[in-house]
C-alpha cells in the first residue's frame, strides 16, 4: 500500500470527506480509496523519477525539500550505493551547478568535506609541439573566486544525495527497471521489473532522468539531432597528475602558488580538440580527450593504446606523465557523438525530462551540472504548482522556450563548428571572455537571484534574453571568421582571469540579493558593456580598415569580417564609437596580443592583411594607418 494511501486511510471520516472535496480529482480519488480497501492494487506516488544518476538523485531530494508532502519514488537499475570506483564523467562543476548543489539542495557540508574545491577553469593554448607547458599561454584565475565550485567524485556525491533524499522521505528502489509507461488523464501507469517480477504502480507525474537511455524522449519521438559532431574518450589514473609540476621554469612556477594549478579543471587545447585533467578527492585523476569527429576521428583513439598514440602526437607532455603511470590506469570509456537535443522537455500531460535524458551540449566549460540545476528547478516548480491545483499551461510553454530555445541553443552555439580554432590563442581568449561574461553577468545572476520561475520577471526580459542568444550565435560565427584570417600562435604568458575587473564584478554580483529593479538594471548594464566589448573585438580583428570606417559604432547583430556583407547587413552605424572607458581598456589589454609585444612571442603567424578581407578593403601600409585601438598588453 502506498504511503499516500496509508495517510488517507488514517484520516477520520470527516477528514476524508473534506479531503475528497478539496482534491476535486474523482478518478485519482477513487483509485486512492480503492488502494485503502485492497492492498493488492498498485501503489500510488505523486512523482516517479526514472534513473538514479546525478540528475535523478538531485530531483528526488529537491522535490522532498521543496514540498515534503509529495510522495516520490526513484527507480534505479543499478545496485546502490555505488562503489566509489564507479567513476563517471561530469566531475567538474561551475558556479550555477555548484550553487544548486550546495545551497538549494543544502549539500555544502558534504561538498566542503568530502569533495575537492575547484580553482576555476584553466586553459593552456597551443605552443609549438606542446612539449613545454611553460611556453603555452595560460588562462586561469590566480585565486579562488567568490562563489565556489567543486571537483566531484560522482559516485561519492550521488551516494550522499541518495542518503539525503531518503532522509527527507523519498523512496528509492534500486536493481529495478522501468519496462513500460502508459499515460492517462489523471494518473500514469508504470510497469517495473524487480527481481525478475513485474510490479505496476500509478503516479501523477513522471520525470525521466534516465540519461542517454532517454526513455521518454525515444518513446515520444522527441529526439532532435544537432550538428555538433564530437566524441570523447576518458580514463582515470589511480594517482594524482599535478600539472603544476610539469615545468621547472622558475618564472612559470612563480606565477601561481604551488598546488593551485592542480585544483583547476585544466584544459589543453589544440586544433580540433581539448584534453581535460581533473583531480578527485579519492586520489585518482580524471583525464579525457574531446575531439572534432572529422579532424580527429574516434577510430584513432577508441582504445586506450590508440588514445596514448594520439596523446604522444598532440599532447606529448601529458602522454609522458601518463606513461609513468601505465600500471595505475583504472578504466577506459568512450562516448560517440555526445551532443543531442530534444523537441520538448516539459508537458502539461505531467511528464518531463531532465539531465542528459533531455539535452547535452559539450563537456567544455563543465555546463552539465548547470543544465541539471536549471532544468530541475523548472521541473520542481511545475510539479509543485500542478499538484496544488494550478494551471501550468503558460509556464510549460515558457519553460520549454527558455530551456530549449534559448539556454540550450546558446550552449550549443558555444561549440558547434568551433573546434577547428580551439588552438587559436587570441580568438579563444576573446571567445572565453564573451562566454564567461554572459554566464556570470546574465544567466548566473538570474539563477542566483532565483528568477527562473518568476514568470512575470522572466517575461519582462524575454526580448533581452533573445538578444543575448542572437548576439552569442552571431559572435561565434565571427570567431570562426577571425580564426580563419589570423592563425597566430603565441607563447609564454599567464593571464589572471580574476584580474579582469568587469568579469570579477559580474561573478561577485551574481549572489548579491538585488531587488527586481536593481537586477534588471544590472543585467541591462552588463549586456551593454559586453556589446561594447564586441565592438572592440571587431576592431581588433579588422584593424586594417580605411580611416573613414574605423571608430564608428557597429551593429553587433551584423558582425562579420566579410566587407561584402557590411553595407547590406548594416554593420556600421552613423554615430562615432564613444571613447573606450579607461578601466575597460585595461581589462581588454590583458587578453590582446600584438606582434612583437613584450607580453608574448608570436610564431607561425601573420597580421591580418587586407587581402584576407576578400580584397574589398584597400591595404594601408603606413604605421599611422595600422595603429591599434588599444595599447599593447603588459607582461605578467
Amino acid at each position: 500500500m502506498s504511503d499516500l494511501a496509508s495517510r488517507f486511510a488514517a484520516l477520520s471520516p470527516e477528514q476524508q470527506a473534506l479531503f475528497e472535496k478539496l482534491l476535486k480529482k474523482d478518478d485519482r480519488f477513487s483509485a486512492l480509496k480503492q488502494q485503502t480497501a485492497d492492498s493488492s492494487e498498485p501503489d500510488w506516488y505523486d512523482v516517479v523519477v526514472i534513473g538514479g544518476g546525478l540528475a535523478g538523485m538531485c530531483m528526488a531530494l529537491h522535490l522532498k525539500k521543496a514540498r515534503p508532502a509529495t510522495s516520490v519514488l526513484l527507480v534505479e537499475k543499478y545496485p546502490l550505493p555505488l562503489p566509489e570506483s564507479n567513476m563517471k564523467v561530469g566531475e567538474s562543476s561551475l558556479e550555477i551547478g555548484s550553487h544548486y548543489f550546495d545551497t538549494i539542495l543544502a549539500m555544502k557540508h558534504h561538498l566542503d568535506t568530502e569533495q575537492l574545491p575547484k580553482m576555476g577553469l584553466r586553459f593552456f593554448f597551443t605552443a609549438g609541439d606542446n612539449s613545454d607547458i611553460a611556453q603555452r599561454v595560460e588562462l586561469g584565475s590566480f585565486q579562488f573566486l567568490w562563489h565556489p565550485s567543486y571537483q566531484l567524485n560522482r559516485a561519492r556525491f550521488e551516494n550522499a544525495l541518495a542518503s539525503a533524499a531518503v532522509k527527507h522521505g523519498a523512496a528509492i528502489q534500486d536493481r529495478c527497471r522501468v519496462r513500460e509507461v502508459t499515460f492517462g488523464p489523471d494518473y500514469h501507469t508504470v510497469v517495473l521489473e524487480l527481481d525478475g517480477q513485474s510490479k505496476t504502480i500509478h503516479t501523477r507525474w513522471i520525470v525521466d532522468a534516465s540519461g542517454r537511455v532517454a526513455f521518454l524522449r525515444r518513446k515520444l519521438d522527441l529526439v532532435e539531432k544537432v550538428g555538433h559532431d564530437a566524441n570523447s574518450v576518458w580514463f582515470h589514473v589511480a594517482e594524482d597528475v599535478d600539472i603544476g609540476t610539469w615545468s621547472n621554469d622558475p618564472v612559470w612556477l612563480g606565477r601561481l602558488k604551488s598546488g593551485l594549478r592542480r585544483l583547476s579543471t585544466n584544459h589543453l587545447l589544440g586544433r580540433g580538440y581539448w584534453v581535460w585533467l581533473i583531480p578527485l578527492s579519492t586520489g585518482s585523476h580524471s583525464i579525457g580527450i574531446v575531439a572534432d569527429a572529422k579532424l580527429h576521428p574516434l577510430e584513432k583513439m577508441n582504445k586506450f593504446e590508440d588514445a596514448m598514440v594520439w596523446l604522444r602526437q598532440h599532447e606529448p607532455q601529458c602522454a609522458q606523465e601518463i606513461d609513468k603511470r601505465l600500471d595505475l590506469i583504472e578504466d577506459f570509456r568512450v562516448q560517440r557523438h555526445f551532443a543531442h537535443g530534444c523537441k520538448q522537455a516539459y508537458s502539461t500531460d505531467r511528464w518531463c525530462m531532465i539531465g542528459e535524458a533531455a539535452v547535452f551540449t559539450d563537456p567544455l566549460y563543465s555546463l552539465g551540472s548547470d543544465f541539471i540545476g536549471m532544468g530541475n528547478t523548472l521541473v520542481v516548480d511545475l510539479i509543485g504548482r500542478e499538484l496544488a491545483g494550478e494551471d501550468i499551461m503558460e509556464r510549460v510553454e515558457f519553460y520549454n522556450w527558455f530551456f530549449l530555445k534559448t539556454w540550450f541553443q546558446i550552449g550549443l552555439s558555444l561549440y558547434e563548428g568551433n573546434y577547428p580554432f580551439m588552438g587559436n590563442t587570441q580568438v579563444m581568449l576573446a571567445k572565453v571572455l564573451w562566454d564567461s561574461g554572459i554566464y556570470w553577468g546574465y544567466f548566473g545572476a538570474l539563477f542566483f537571484h532565483n528568477k527562473l520561475c518568476d514568470l512575470e520577471f522572466m517575461r519582462s526580459i524575454k526580448d533581452q534574453i533573445q538578444r543575448v542568444m542572437d548576439l552569442t550565435i552571431r559572435l561565434q560565427a565571427f570567431f570562426r571568421e577571425w580564426a580563419g584570417l589570423a592563425p597566430q600562435e603565441w607563447h609564454n604568458k599567464t593571464i589572471d582571469w580574476s584580474s579582469v575587473d568587469f568579469l570579477y564584478r559580474f561573478h561577485w554580483t551574481m549572489g548579491q540579493g538585488l531587488d527586481d529593479e536593481a537586477l534588471k538594471a544590472h543585467l541591462t548594464g552588463n549586456l551593454a558593456l559586453l556589446e561594447r566589448v564586441i565592438a572592440e573585438m571587431f576592431y581588433k580583428a579588422a584593424h586594417f580598415l580605411p580611416p573613414e570606417l574605423r571608430g564608428r559604432e557597429i551593429n553587433p547583430l551584423a558582425l562579420s569580417l566579410d566587407p561584402e556583407r557590411w553595407a547590406k547587413e548594416g554593420l556600421f552605424l552613423d554615430t562615432p564609437l564613444p571613447p573606450l572607458p579607461a578601466e575597460l581598456a585595461v581589462d581588454l589589454n590583458k587578453i590582446w596580443f600584438e606582434p612583437g609585444s613584450a607580453a608574448g612571442v608570436m610564431s607561425n603567424g601573420r597580421p591580418l592583411a587586407t587581402e584576407d578581407l576578400g580584397g574589398a578593403v584597400r591595404r594601408l601600409a603606413t604605421a599611422e594607418d595600422t595603429k591599434e585601438i588599444v595599447e599593447p598588453v603588459r607582461a605578467y
